[in-house]
């Protein structure tokens, strides 16, 4: 996995969190999983050739198929292009994993 130095000029647009293709861990948002290399990576790990930027659009479609985007700022989830429009910040593919119930803390 390749990471972002602190010496390099690109800048946060220029990193996997930016792309359509990085579902964000819920619990854990600086993880997400890469839906092309199908691999765990951090928000700031560099680019790569299948990168593809989660525009307004971009998000719009991944709407169409998936039916929900998740809101990393104010923890919320859009389910329609309406709140998708209205919405201004930090949305993202969101990722819940399989064993989130064992991330959770136990009840008594």
């Amino acid at each position: 996995m390749r990471r972002l130095s602190e010496g390099t000029a690109s800048g946060p647009e220029d990193r996997c969190a930016s792309c359509a293709n990085f579902r964000r861990h819920v619990y854990f948002p600086y993880l997400g999983l890469c839906d092309v290399w199908g691999t765990v990576v951090t928000e700031d790990t560099e680019i790569c050739g299948s990168f593809t930027r989660a525009t307004q659009d971009e998000l719009r479609r991944i709407l169409a198929i998936r039916g929900w985007l998740y809101c990393t700022t104010c923890r919320r989830v859009v389910v329609t292009d309406e709140e998708l429009a209205k919405h201004g910040h930090g949305l993202a593919v969101a990722y819940v994993d399989e064993v989130v119930s064992e991330e959770a803390p136990p009840g008594d």
